[in-house]
């Protein structure tokens, strides 16, 4: 590793710095998160606060920093890297689009208010952490992207978090006396001199959601009229039950792409990646039609090589760049869209097999855990 990029443990992972002639010229920090893929948890660097000084720009320090940071992560066991960039800048290090830039759902608010299903709904508190982490574990936690919580995360406004987060502002439904819905957000965000509140991110446990849902959604509704707000929006993804509830009354969905830039990740250690998603890949092979289960999955990136064994069955090779192979681990490219970039990777026959392994979908990471 280059020697003069230096690695200082903090909160969160560690602060790189790279410097010239004692002066520190470039700067980020490797957040050690945990992000879900499949149905497991993979150890993912996050990658920000990436700041050249002015006057050192240009000369490639940057890109000495971050070369250096994948060796680093490679080093230190981690599977995956993932960060939030600028356009036409972070594929130079081996990054490309994984998660989906933006899911917002926006519906009227005098629509939304009228909403009735005869749970209280409150401002969150301090004590509810726990059941709300809870909620968010077995509900939007679980989808791929999606960043492994603690409980001080659901603090509500009043509490700081610590000198860097921003405090929260929550609502929560209850059943019997019990937490099963919230909606979470920060408190407002600034556009154009424009103060406004960031959406909501909302969660509801299965069982609640024609309960709690419009409950949830109704008080949300009523809190944008008091503010004379015309729309609700909120942060949640195409497929989420909640949206059931609000089907009826009408809403409007907006996702976004990125292209070269947003929500962008690449394989650190492909063996790490490999070992980890194993048993997911167990247990999805066990679920496809006796045809098209795999024996021997081999996964080549060239600079990189990893074998699963999955049983009997053929043996499949996937030959891949490293950042297209981790889109489709994510689901934000099927294989079949691959194949028409790469048309050599994988014959048509495993395709189908791949298909299955490998299911498309809503990769996403909720806006508060950006960093």
């Amino acid at each position: 590793m280059d020697k003069a990029v230096r690695y200082t443990p903090c909160t969160r992972g560690h602060k790189v710095e790279l410097s010239e002639d004692g002066e520190v010229v470039c700067s980020s920090t490797i957040h050690d998160y945990e992000m879900r893929i499949g149905d497991t948890w993979v150890r993912m660097g996050g990658i920000g606060s990436v700041n050249t000084k002015p006057k050192n720009r240009g000369k490639g320090y940057a890109r000495r920093m971050l070369n250096d940071a994948v060796r680093f992560m490679r080093a230190e066991g981690y599977a995956v890297s993932t960060l939030f960039g600028i356009g036409g800048f972070y594929h130079r290090f081996g990054y490309a689009p994984v998660l989906l830039g933006k899911s917002e759902v926006r519906v009227e608010t005098r629509a939304a208010e009228r909403l009735q299903g005869g749970l209280k709904v409150r401002r969150a508190e301090a004590e509810d952490g726990a059941a709300l982490l809870g909620i968010y574990e077995t509900t939007i936690g679980g989808g791929a992207g999606a960043i492994r919580r603690k409980a001080p995360e659901f603090i509500p406004v009043g509490e700081a978090i610590d000198d860097w987060s921003v405090e929260r502002l929550g609502w929560v439904a209850e059943h019997e006396g019990r937490p099963v819905a919230y909606a979470l957000a920060e408190p407002e965000w600034q556009q154009d001199s424009d103060w406004r509140r960031a959406p909501y991110e909302v969660a509801v446990l299965p069982e609640f959601v024609g309960t709690a849902g419009p409950s949830l959604l109704g008080a949300l509704g009523a809190d944008a009229a008091e503010r004379r707000v015309e729309y609700l929006k909120l942060e949640t993804l195409p497929d989420a039950p909640v949206l059931q509830v609000l089907r009826p009354i009408g809403y409007e969905i907006a996702l976004k792409y990125t292209g070269n830039q947003g929500g962008m990740g690449r394989i650190v250690s492909l063996a790490a990646l490999a070992e980890t998603l194993t048993p997911t890949l167990e247990r999805r092979t066990e679920r496809l039609d006796g045809k098209l289960r795999v024996g021997t999955l081999s996964l080549d990136c060239g600079d990189e090589r990893a074998v699963i064994d999955l049983g009997d069955g053929p043996d499949v090779e996937l030959r891949l760049p490293q950042d297209a192979l981790l889109q489709l681990v994510m689901g934000y490219r099927s294989i079949d869209e691959l194949r028409l970039a790469y048309p050599e990777c994988v014959d048509a026959a495993a395709a189908l097999s791949l298909a299955g392994l490998f299911p498309p979908g809503y990769p996403y990471t909720w806006a508060i855990n950006h960093f």
